[in-house]
């Protein structure tokens, strides 16, 4: 495993941004184990969140592969913010930013007749997208796809040409969905986007207990869990 996936699980352990126990999800499932990333709410561990989100962009696209890194509003805003500042600080690459607004601007350059390029141009802030530029997104979780959907959709209406190399996440728990389906993998087939997490719930679980962060008690109820509800390790 890459010291960059131990270090940011030992800090989501820490944090407690990785909590065991039994918790109730959306989808009403009881898991014994819940990831909240809103835990890293001080500057500190926002620049452990953006040199972890750094790493696995380079690891997975390379510093050729992406011009301008996108976070979706509101929790992808100050992951992309970080993000870029980590690839500067620590790896010398130098990337532009952009985020989404939830409303449409209708001032200034954005007035009365706009085509719908227009309008999707005008909810984005931060770098210009232009023809051809290659946007990785980052966000924090990937639930049912539908808000990554949303600004696949965004992107391409603002830039046609624009090309999505990547959607990177913090945490994949591994889940289908009732029906035996992987939301991840119905996005993929969706968009043609391919979908990297920091770290998978298989990984989080063997350092810990390998460092003896977690029981054996623990190990097993999240492994039973995940037999249960959880997709393939080779994804």
């Amino acid at each position: 495993m890459e010291a960059y996936k131990k270090t940011f699980i030992d800090v989501l352990f820490n944090c407690g941004a990785f909590r065991t126990g039994q918790f109730k999800l959306k989808s009403g499932r009881m898991s014994p184990y819940f990831v909240n990333v809103g835990v890293f709410n001080s500057g500190t561990l926002l620049q452990t969140l953006g040199e972890a989100y750094a790493a696995s962009i380079l690891d997975h696209v390379t510093e050729t592969g992406f011009d301008v890194v996108f976070g979706p509003s509101y929790k992808g805003i100050p992951i992309a913010l970080a993000t870029t500042i980590a690839l500067h600080a620590h790896h010398g690459v130098t990337k532009g930013w952009v985020f989404d607004r939830k409303e449409r601007k209708t001032y200034g350059e954005f007035t009365s007749g706009q085509t719908d390029a227009d309008a999707a141009r005008s909810c984005l802030v931060g770098a210009m997208i232009k023809p051809g530029m290659r946007v990785a997104i980052v966000d924090d979780v990937f639930t049912t796809g539908g808000t990554k959907l949303d600004v696949v959709t965004l992107l391409r209406t603002a830039e046609p040409e624009v090309s999505i190399p990547a959607l990177f996440i913090a945490v994949d728990r591994m889940e289908k969905d009732d029906k035996g389906n992987s939301a991840i993998d119905a996005f993929v087939q969706k968009t043609g986007i391919p979908v990297y997490s920091i770290v998978n719930v298989y990984e989080i679980v063997q350092h810990l207990s390998q460092n003896g962060r977690i029981n054996s008690e623990t190990q097993e109820s999240i492994e039973s869990y995940l037999q249960k509800y959880g997709c393939p390790r080779t994804r």
